[in-house]
C-alpha cells in the first residue's frame, strides 16, 4: 500500500474484526506456504516481511425480496467450515427497483433486516470505522476485487442457449460470454482476471426454485424471457493474489439470482512501522 504512517491507519480501518473469536484459536494470519513469496520479497535496504491472508468474497443480487426471519447465511458465508481474515460482500437490490424507492423515502426495513442477519451470521462483531478520503487513498489500493450482478449476457440466439443450459453444455455458453469475450478482447476490465467457471448460470431462476424462468404467460400474451446467463461474477486484480475457490451458492432461493462467493489468498509486505503494502 504505502510508507506513511497515514496507510497504516487506514489498513486498520479495512481490516476485518468480525471473526475475533476465531481469530484468537486459530490465529489472524492464515498459515499458508508457497503463495507467490518470489513476487513480493523485500526491497533492498528495508526490513519487511512477508504475510499471507485469507480473503473471502461473495454477492448476490436478492432482487428485492426482504429475508425471512429464518433465513441462515452461515453457510454462504461458510462460517462453519472455514474461517477468514477478511470478508468482502456485496448485495445488490436489497430494495425493490421502482419509482418510489428510488426517489422516495428510504425502505430501511428490509436493507436493515439484511445487515441483522449478515452480522449474526459473522458473530455479531462489529468494528469501528474512520472516514478517509477515497482520493487521499486511491494510490494505496493495489489489490482489487469487483463483484456484483454485472448483467453481462450469452452473446447467441436465446433458444439454442436454452438447448445448451437443458444440456449442461456450460462450455459451449461461455464461449459466447459477453464478459470472457471482452476480457479476451482487452476491451473492457484491461488487467483484471477471473476464475475459471465452471457453475451453472446464476440468472434467471423462478424464486424458491432451481428451474430457470424461460417465460409466463400463454397463447399470444405469453412473454419469453432472455436466455439464462452467468450475470453474477467476481473479478480481481493486483500482484500477490491467487483465486482457490469460485462458486456458485445453490441452495440459496430467495430470489431469481444465485450467490456466488470466491476465496482468495492474498500475501502483503509488511514493512517497518506495520505499514501494509
Amino acid at each position: 500500500m504505502g510508507d506513511s504512517p497515514e496507510a497504516a491507519q487506514y489498513f486498520q480501518m479495512i481490516w476485518s474484526r468480525l471473526e475475533a473469536r476465531k481469530q484468537l484459536r486459530h490465529g489472524f494470519v492464515s498459515e499458508l506456504t508457497g503463495l507467490e513469496k518470489n513476487a513480493l520479497q523485500p526491497q533492498d535496504g528495508k526490513n519487511e516481511t512477508v504475510k499471507q491472508y485469507k480473503v473471502f468474497t461473495g454477492t448476490w443480487n436478492v432482487g428485492g425480496v426482504a429475508p425471512p426471519d429464518d433465513l441462515d447465511l452461515s453457510d454462504l458465508l461458510d462460517i462453519e467450515t472455514d474461517y477468514y481474515d477478511i470478508y468482502v460482500l456485496g448485495f445488490q437490490e436489497i430494495v425493490p427497483l421502482n419509482a418510489r424507492n428510488v426517489l422516495g423515502p428510504k425502505q430501511r426495513s428490509a436493507a436493515t433486516k439484511w445487515h441483522t442477519l449478515i452480522a449474526d451470521a459473522l458473530n455479531n462483531s462489529r468494528s469501528r470505522t474512520q472516514e478517509a478520503s477515497r482520493t487521499q487513498f486511491y494510490s494505496l489500493i493495489v489489490r482489487v476485487v469487483l463483484l456484483g450482478d454485472l448483467n453481462y449476457r450469452i452473446a447467441m440466439d436465446g433458444g439454442e442457449a436454452r438447448q445448451l443450459v437443458g444440456a449442461r453444455k456450460w462450455g459451449m455458453l461461455l464461449e459466447n460470454d459477453e464478459l470472457l469475450l471482452e476480457l479476451s478482447a482487452g476491451r473492457q476490465f484491461d488487467g483484471w482476471r477471473e476464475g475459471h467457471v465452471t457453475f451453472a448460470p446464476t440468472y434467471k431462476y423462478r424464486p424458491n426454485s432451481d428451474e430457470f424462468h424461460d417465460s409466463t404467460g400463454a397463447g399470444h400474451r405469453r412473454k419469453q424471457h432472455r436466455a439464462p446467463a452467468w450475470c453474477d461474477r467476481i473479478l480481481w486484480r493486483g500482484k500477490g493474489m491467487r483465486q482457490a475457490r469460485y462458486e456458485r451458492c445453490g441452495g440459496y432461493r430467495l430470489s431469481d439470482h444465485r450467490p456466488v462467493r470466491a476465496v482468495f489468498h492474498a500475501v502483503c509486505e509488511v514493512a517497518e512501522g506495520n505499514v501494509v503494502r
